[in-house]
């Protein structure tokens, strides 16, 4: 089984690379589910298919009807909460209205920030568990607001779910003092809503954690913005324990276009690369030349599947109605130049782990006096960044802030980190060094 999450700025091509890598990843025989919580229907837009909120079978081969493997799923953020979620819904509204809002705005209020990117990842964990697909590519919205969603299970998971299970057996008596203290009580049915939804986020950190299943793909532009922000997104990905096997860098101006009109464009964009490709080593990164024409349909995505995966004729610009969405280009390690020489490139297994990086980790230190948590931040020298670690119950809050922007996250502490107190923090080489003392040290010369 394996999940690939798709992400990066507005515009980088996401929705197109997505949809080309399910195909191809159909092609060879997965069973494969694209899932997009795109409110724009992106999905219909590539595929050229009407993309339900269930999964819809793509008919791919014609009349051959060669490849039945491969399926689509436009998320409907509405349905599903009112389907699956209207109890927990239905007591927010409550306590708007409670509070004199009209019903229409307690109802948009209620519809909280990134709901729908939100369910999405709630159904990757139904589609997950259903054991129908062999892979499920998600294509997300942009970087950093998808990498919070995709990890709040942990930034939500243990402390809520312990608090709303204490909070349970005292459904009955709340509702006694709720005249009192003016607001409306949850029922039991909506502690128990809350309960079940706690734990499918739980389910849904350990699939996004898992390196051997899951893999967060970064996709950009060759300028300024896009690769400040794909290096923010690596950095968050790796403060988050979130493996990043591959980035892209997609809409290369290709090296034959020899217009004086693009000569600027094509200076900026080589500088970008060699930028791009320095920052992320040793993080595979492949190359999408720039189409001449929009990418839709099953035959350009096809063609730029093989393009960036192998498996078909090299094309380049000759294949003359590529995309200005995506486009391909060479595979491997920073990939080709878009010279499109028509050459077969050797095929790749899109689902394959292209790069495992460092995970999170615990060490013991010598004759027991501590513990060391490391966590891998590739992308901060410790030269312009500030760090700030602090103890927050059972979990750490490491803060980094550096000339990209601030990232958070809390990590929950093994169980002897607990009895142990924090030390210090230092970054070294690329690494975020946490140190803890053994509480029974503190007498010790």
């Amino acid at each position: 089984m394996r999940v690939i999450f798709y992400t990066g700025k507005g515009g980088s091509g996401k929705s197109v690379i997505s949809c080309a890598t399910a195909l191809k990843l159909s092609e060879l025989g997965y069973e494969t589910l694209v899932i997009s919580s795109d409110p724009a229907h992106t999905l219909s837009d590539a595929l050229e298919t009407r993309v339900q909120h269930t999964p819809t079978k793509i008919e791919v081969g014609g009349s051959e009807n060669k490849n039945k493997n491969l399926w689509a799923v436009q998320v409907d953020p509405i349905r599903e909460v009112r389907e699956k979620y209207s109890v927990i819904q239905e007591y927010i509204v409550s306590l708007f209205k409670s509070k004199g809002l009209d019903e229409v705005l307690a109802y948009e209020i209620a519809a909280l920030p990134n709901m729908t990117e939100f369910v999405a990842l709630l159904k990757v964990v139904e589609f997950v568990e259903s054991g129908s697909y062999d892979v499920i590519v998600l294509d997300t919205v942009p970087s950093g607001e998808a990498l919070k969603n995709i990890y709040l299970p942990t930034l939500l998971g243990s402390t809520a779910a312990k608090l709303i299970k204490m909070v349970a057996p005292l459904a009955g008596i709340a509702k006694i003092v709720e005249p009192i203290v003016g607001l409306p009580t949850p029922s039991k049915e909506v502690i128990n809503e809350d309960i079940r939804l706690m734990e499918i986020l739980g389910r849904l950190k350990d699939i996004i954690i898992d390196r051997k299943v899951t893999s967060l793909r970064l996709i950009a532009n060759p300028d300024a913005f896009s690769v400040q922000n794909l290096r923010r997104t690596h950095l968050l990905a790796n403060l988050y324990d979130i493996n990043v096997d591959l980035a892209i860098i997609n809409k290369v101006i290709p090296e034959k276009v020899s217009d004086a009109y693009f000569r600027g464009w094509k200076d900026a964009q080589a500088k970008y690369l060699v930028e791009a490709e320095a920052a992320f080593h040793p993080l595979p990164i492949k190359r999408l030349r720039l189409f001449q024409s929009e990418v839709k349909g099953l035959g350009l995505l096809s063609e730029l599947g093989n393009e960036l995966f192998g498996g078909g004729d090299g094309g380049g610009d000759g294949g003359g109605n590529g995309s200005g969405d995506g486009g391909g280009n060479g595979s491997g390690d920073g990939g080709g130049d878009g010279g499109g020489d028509g050459d077969e490139k050797e095929p790749e297994d899109p689902a394959k782990i292209y790069f495992e990086g460092k995970a999170i980790r615990v060490e013991a230190l010598r004759r027991g006096q501590g513990l060391e948590v490391v966590v891998p931040l590739p992308l901060a020298s410790g030269d312009k960044e500030v760090c700030e670690v602090e103890r927050m119950g059972e979990d750490l809050s490491v803060v980094v802030s550096t000339e990209i922007g601030e990232v958070r996250n809390f990590i929950p502490l093994p169980t002897i980190a607990q009895m142990m107190r924090l030390e210090r923090a230092k970054l070294l080489n690329g690494e975020l060094h946490i140190y803890f003392k053994d509480e029974k040290d503190n007498g010790r010369k």
